[in-house]
């Protein structure tokens, strides 16, 4: 996907429309995606375990 390229160097708007064809081709079954909040300060998401840093 981007064609190994950082999506910095590709811009936003070729890299995001990669990532829809890329997501929309028939012969995927669907997908998921993952958000990890460990990052997120718990002021903000109170809700985590243990916020790592």
């Amino acid at each position: 996907m981007t064609g190994g390229l950082p999506v910095r160097a590709m811009r936003i708007e070729p890299a995001a429309r990669e990532a829809v064809d890329h997501l929309t081709r028939e012969e995927l079954d669907g997908f998921f995606i993952h958000v990890d909040a460990d990052c997120i300060d718990d002021v903000i998401m109170p809700a985590l375990g243990t916020a790592a840093p």
